[in-house]
């Protein structure tokens, strides 16, 4: 007979089991952080591959845009874009959800004579490569994607989506001015040789100002065609977002048919406020006049054909941070980040590494006892503070309705409290 302590074999078997499928759990969960650790990565390699392709592309502006294959088509870039959006995240998703954003496009100097007659129009296309497009670039983009606005999957070609077989873009812009022509500018050192005269040098200089723009800072242009309603627009009342697409006559041909998701998904907006001392920082922040886009010393990077007072880039440039913020429909994993607080620009590579604070110090008192639940998102030369508020119709609605359920999702009904603003300059 076996000792009563002795343990029988059954009991020793399932001991041993239970270890055994305690360790390969274990296992599979490090397989896949570390798999999770390597896609991330890889993308962030690709992304900093494809900012530095672009900076290249900035030196040499007529290099051209090839994809990976050899044989394959190849199109060349004309110019590149600079705007107010830092970043891909944030960036609203049409250029028309935020009229007030600006930017710019640096055209190549062979462009010069391409753009006369292009002030004649009042709107234009843009057409361009989605350079910090991760997945399109190493050319594994999925056939189906899940939109933050219908919450489940659908065909990419069915949607705006980024992440494309090729990462081609088009967007509507509004054509603020062209400037081009012959500069004069001092040579490089090494370049003032000879007499005076000698000392300066010519150079071609193309802009196109835009605004109500949904394209990134650095993005490569491809090409620029102007808007045309008689041929661009398709119906009278169908384009919301576009007041002045009133041409065309109804009939079958020409009436526009979208799903219902998306057109309640323009119809979505997140609510934006104000702090005090936000509004007060912004108001310091202008009347700085080192700002890129807005206020008197906008001339680096934008120049609008009229004269505008302080106030009125005052009230721009918080319009343009509101639209931004109240049009930023993520998806559930990034609506989840914002609410809790971490989602910060600065802390992305590309911020980090290309910007820095004016005033840390000032910045550090505003935070001392803040604590975590802050966002951060960078616009123009500044950085701005605010907190997401999960709305509490979510919890009163629960499943009863499918709009619910995308909305707490997306987050396009909470609410958007701007806490401060700070300015950046580069490093």
């Amino acid at each position: 007979e076996a000792f009563p302590d002795e343990p029988s074999s059954s009991l020793m078997d399932h001991t041993m089991g239970d270890d055994i499928e305690f360790h390969h759990n274990r296992s599979s969960e490090t397989i896949r952080s570390l798999r999770s650790t390597v896609a991330r990565l890889e993308a962030d390699l690709a992304k900093a591959r494809a900012v530095a392709s672009v900076q290249k592309s900035e030196r040499e502006p007529s290099s051209p845009v090839t994809t990976p294959d050899d044989h394959a088509i190849s199109v060349r870039s004309i110019g590149t874009l600079r705007s107010v959006y830092r970043l891909c995240v944030g960036t609203p998703r049409q250029g028309a959800l935020a009229p007030n954003s600006r930017g710019t496009v640096f055209l190549s100097p062979d462009m010069l004579d391409a753009v006369c007659g292009l002030s004649d129009y009042s709107h234009v296309w843009i057409f361009f490569l989605f350079h910090l497009n991760t997945v399109s670039i190493k050319g594994n983009g999925n056939k189906m994607v899940i939109p933050p606005a219908l919450g489940e999957k659908t065909g990419v070609l069915a949607t705006r989506s980024p992440h494309r077989m090729n990462p081609l873009g088009v967007s509507l812009c509004k054509l603020e001015g062209v400037e081009s022509g012959i500069i004069f500018e001092k040579a490089p050192q090494s370049e003032n040789m000879g007499s005076e005269n000698c000392r300066r040098r010519r150079r071609k200089k193309v802009k196109v100002y835009l605004s109500g723009l949904d394209l990134v800072d650095g993005t490569p242009v491809l090409d620029i065609k102007p808007y045309v309603p008689y041929y661009d627009s398709i119906g009278p009342a169908h384009c919301p977002l576009i007041p002045h697409a009133t041409f065309g006559v109804e009939s079958a041909h020409n009436l526009v048919r979208v799903p219902s998701w998306v057109s309640s998904g323009l119809s979505s907006r997140r609510s934006v406020s104000f702090s005090l001392l936000a509004e007060e920082a912004l108001c310091r922040v202008v009347s700085s006049k080192r700002l890129e886009f807005y206020g008197a010393g906008r001339g680096i990077s934008w120049c609008r054909p009229i004269k505008d007072d302080g106030e009125s880039e005052q009230t721009a440039v918080r319009l343009c941070i509101e639209e931004v913020l109240a049009s930023d429909v993520r998806s559930a994993w990034q609506t989840a980040k914002a609410r809790e607080g971490r989602s910060q620009a600065d802390r992305s590579s590309i911020v980090s590494r290309g910007w820095k604070r004016v005033n840390k110090n000032d910045e550090d008192r505003w935070t001392t006892g803040k604590g975590e639940g802050v966002c951060t998102q960078q616009i123009d030369n500044m950085l701005v503070y605010f907190v997401v508020e999960k709305c509490k119709s979510y919890e009163d609605y629960g499943d009863k309705l499918n709009l619910d359920e995308i909305a707490e999702r997306s987050g396009f009904r909470d609410h958007v409290t701007v806490e401060y603003v700070e300015l950046m300059e580069r490093a």
